[in-house]
This record gives structure tokens, sequence and C-alpha cells, in this order.
């Protein structure tokens, strides 16, 4: 079931990139450290992106980007 569901998304999945999610004016901080992480990903040579974060939603900003390299979330909790 879950490979057939990825197998239908993925094609219509946003290219990787800093601007395949938008970041507005009036967007949390998280978004915003989020944005530059992707930018980073895109200019430098990292293996992985470690995320530290109280409830997860930075993580979920950073992986909004679709980077090309794992992110790992820790948590104190």
């Amino acid at each position: 079931m879950l490979a057939r569901i990825a197998a239908a998304t993925e094609p219509l999945r946003a290219e990787y990139g800093p601007s395949s999610a938008a970041v507005t004016a009036d967007c949390e901080v998280r978004d915003l450290i989020a944005a530059g992480v992707a930018r980073t990903v895109a200019a430098a040579d990292v293996a992985a992106v470690v995320v530290p974060t109280l409830s997860g939603a930075t993580a979920r900003s950073v992986t909004r980007f679709r980077l090309p390299v794992p992110i790992t979330a820790v948590s104190p909790r």
C-alpha cells in the first residue's frame, strides 16, 4: 500500500532547493532557519543535517525542503 502511494506521489514532489518551500515575511523563525539550512546544503558538500528541536516543528520545517541528505532530529524529550 505505501509503495503504491509513494509511486503515485513521487513524480509530483517538488524538487529540492531553497525555493521549493515558501518563506514569507510573516513566517516563523524556524522557517527562516530551515531556509538557511536548505541554502547551506545547496552550497556546501554535507553528508547529513542534524536538527535540534523541542517539539519537532523545526525538523518538520527542514524536511519541507526535501533535502538530498539524511535529516536527523534530536530532542531532550
